[in-house]
């Protein structure tokens, strides 16, 4: 029976190890959808190996030209770049990024197997929680070697230990020097080796009970500690290379670092207080956390120094910048692997008494990543660029007429730029290359003088910005610059004095691409309307030649053009609206559609759009209760009005309005004179008050408050005469009805 148990055990374990794996694919099959770096770096890939050399001064833009660069990615750029050009592409990055995560878990797995033996649920838990906190890192970068290297590290220095052969510590010098070369996370090779050396001293020193010299161990690894440094100095930019970790962390560097977002710290208040699992990362470094203290705390006389010191200092950077948190459970998975281990051997001979928390804990993980994979991410998964998260309809534009010019981008275009071979204005490369004062005034450049200062300063004549930001807005209003271009993420203007003839044929001038609120505002006048229209079909024009089936946003506008025109235009709506979805599924796109086919009173498919899109769109609720008013439904017509009232941050008159209705329809009329009351107060509109006040007259009239229902009665005809002719119905019904009472007290 023991045996049989151990074979299921055995099986499940590696079906565990299965889906982990499979975990690991679904990670790399993802479209590039918000990271612009590996743009960069396959041109920069590119650059060298053409050269065959590495760049000593910046080659890609024209502000900091002929700036000294020191490229210390420079090794995994013409990795990622063999890969890209050799094996099919995105494709070929996919295969990198799968091999080096994989070798990742494969020498943690090894690690912890040499650390734990076979105890199969310890070794599943810490494999999927590393995972679990890492997997929102796993994304082409050179950071992923990193990981890579610190488990080999662990993994070499643990295996010497036990084994006692201190032939694994050779490869360590090796390792150092392709760690070097490609990525600035080498610095932690030489700390884990200095660590290593440092606790084997004071460990020592516990066990003599005082101060003594280092034994034979901790002088072995001092020794491959100064090898290492020695080592990294094998490298194409020497000394500045191996002290360029520190620079980059130091002085007005942090200004910079600031407001990058994979430098912020981790706010602490999410840390500990929050119980939700999402983000992964942030949940599962405090049940790592926490998993790293019952490990201490359960043998907290025979811990090593090293660990607890690798825990501590790994803790605090994964707290001070989030890009860290991957590394936690790096660096803390030999406390919690040896020091349970250490436990369950020394207590219990063998017998696995935390089994029960750790299958626990393995199972949950399993359902929370089968969650995040099929649920939450669903729509990243493929090859290549995510649609609408990059400016590719703008640039195919610049490389299409061929503009030459200084092109202001924001920071996160400036990868895509130099891949496209345009010099830009600033790239990821910020702060290791453009100094912080640079960063600085572009950041707080918003202003008309401060911008206007910035095109003097460095001669700009190009701007390409995102559709949401105020820049966009501010521009689009400036007669000296005009948009000629726009995707579903940038609009590019130009400067009306540099490039006239092409801001005479392409410029856009009444269809405004900047997002304002998730909306786009339109003119109001009909003329305008129809040169707004005649702007999107040019810029449609352009995508259908140039980058089919790409780019949804001018379908999107035109769209909307037709609905602000409505009439006949409504029917030309539709279409172009359902071309858009087709390219890129986006909720206010769907509220559209929804609108004209509510304008064209074609319920049943209204629905339908309003019901997709209301987990988004909060006026797709206003739009169901209307459409259930319409069709009668008065229950759905107050739940959907309600809905959206509770959900808008300033409800419009109307969703009172049809509340109101839908509760007088069904007799309830302490919630109709709620609601109509309120509709009342916001209504601007002289015709809609007279028939809220009216409807709300009948509703006091049936609550038996006869002085307000006069007064409503009154205010309902001095806007609109026709409600005497309908107050005069309402007295002969109820004369007829024999209620003379109530029909004397409404006619003072």
């Amino acid at each position: 029976m023991e045996m049989r148990n151990n074979r299921i055990e055995r099986g499940l374990y590696v079906s565990l190890l299965v889906l982990l794996g499979v975990f690991i694919i679904l990670a790399s099959f993802k479209k590039q959808r918000w990271d612009t770096d590996i743009f960069w770096a396959l041109k920069t890939g590119e650059w060298i190996l053409t050269h065959m050399s590495v760049p000593e001064t910046d080659p890609f833009s024209y502000t900091f030209a002929g700036k000294e660069w020191i490229d210390f990615t420079w090794g995994f750029q013409v990795i990622a770049h063999i890969f890209y050009t050799y094996l099919g592409g995105w494709w070929g990055l996919f295969v990198l990024q799968c091999l080096i995560i994989s070798a990742t878990f494969l020498v943690l797995f090894l690690l912890i197997r040499t650390i734990a033996g076979d105890r199969y649920w310890l070794i599943a838990s810490l494999l999927y929680i590393t995972f679990a906190i890492a997997v929102d890192r796993f994304f082409i970068r050179p950071h992923l070697f990193g990981y890579l290297f610190v488990a080999s590290y662990f993994y070499i220095f643990t295996l010497s230990e036990r084994k006692g052969a201190v032939r694994y510590l050779l490869w360590l010098p090796l390792l150092q020097v392709l760690w070097t070369n490609i990525h600035s996370s080498f610095i932690l090779g030489i700390f884990i080796s200095g660590l290593w050396a440092f606790g084997s001293w004071v460990d020592h020193c516990r066990e003599e009970g005082r101060l003594t010299p280092p034994p034979p161990q901790a002088w072995l690894y001092g020794g491959i500690t100064l090898l290492l440094f020695g080592t990294s100095f094998i490298n194409p930019y020497g000394w500045k290379l191996v002290f360029f970790p520190f620079i980059h962390q130091m002085g007005e560097n942090r200004e910079a670092l600031r407001y990058i977002q994979e430098w912020q710290s981790v706010p602490l208040k999410k840390f500990l207080f929050e119980l939700y699992p999402f983000p992964l990362s942030i949940f599962y470094l405090k049940l790592a956390v926490a998993l790293s203290i019952v490990a201490m705390l359960i043998n907290l006389g025979w811990m090593r120094t090293r660990d607890v010191l690798f825990v501590a200092v790994a803790l605090y950077m994964a707290l001070k910048h989030i890009r860290w948190t991957a590394l936690f459970p790096l660096f803390s998975i030999c406390l919690m692997a040896t020091n349970i281990s250490d436990y369950l051997e020394r207590r219990f001979t063998g017998k696995t008494r935390l089994k029960p928390l750790m299958v626990f804990i393995t199972i949950f993980s399993v359902a929370i990543l089968l969650y995040n994979f099929s649920i939450r991410d669903n729509k990243d998964y493929g090859l290549g660029m995510k649609k609408g998260k990059f400016p590719e309809g703008t640039v195919r534009f610049i490389k299409a007429l061929n503009m030459e010019g200084n092109v202001y981008n924001q920071y996160v275009y400036g990868g895509y730029l130099i891949y496209n071979d345009i010099k830009v204005f600033i790239d990821g490369r910020t702060p290791t290359l453009y100094d912080p004062l640079f960063f600085w005034k572009t950041r707080i450049a918003e202003t008309r003088n401060r911008w206007k200062r910035l095109v003097e300063d460095y001669s700009i004549d190009m701007v390409l910005i995102e559709k949401d930001n105020s820049l966009c807005r501010k521009l689009h209003g400036d007669e000296n610059w005009r948009a000629v271009m726009f995707d579903d993420a940038s609009v590019l203007y130009l400067k009306t004095e540099r490039f006239p003839h092409i801001v005479e044929e392409w410029g856009i001038k009444h269809l405004n691409p900047c997002l304002v609120s998730m909306g786009y505002v339109l003119p109001d006048e009909k003329d305008k309307l129809k040169i707004a229209e005649t702007e999107a079909k040019r810029v449609l024009q352009f995508y259908s030649e140039n980058l089919p089936e790409r780019v949804a946003l001018p379908y999107r506008l035109l769209g909307l053009v037709y609905l602000k025109l409505g009439g006949e235009y409504l029917e030309s709506a539709v279409p172009l609206f359902e071309k858009a979805l087709s390219i890129q599924d986006d909720p206010h796109t769907r509220n559209n559609l929804g609108v004209a086919l509510f304008r064209l009173k074609r319920y049943e498919p209204a629905t339908r759009e309003f019901t997709q899109s209301m987990g988004s769109v909060t006026e797709s609720y206003l739009f169901l209760a209307m459409i259930n008013y319409e069709q009668k439904d008065y229950n759905g017509a107050l739940e959907y009005s309600e809905g959206y009232i509770k959900r808008a941050k300033t409800p419009k008159a109307n969703a009172y309005r049809i509340a109101g209705l839908a509760c007088f329809e069904m007799a309830d009329y302490r919630c109709a004179a709620r609601y109509l009351e309120q509709a009342g107060f916001l209504a601007e509109d002289n015709i809609d008050l007279a028939e809220l006040y009216y409807y709300l007259a009948s509703a006091y009239m049936e609550l038996e408050d006869y002085n307000r229902a006069q007064l409503y009665y009154s205010r309902a005809i001095t806007i609109k005469k026709d409600y005497r002719e309908r107050l005069l119905k309402l007295l002969e019904i109820l004369k007829s009805r024999g209620e003379n009472q109530k029909a004397e007290r409404l006619h003072r």
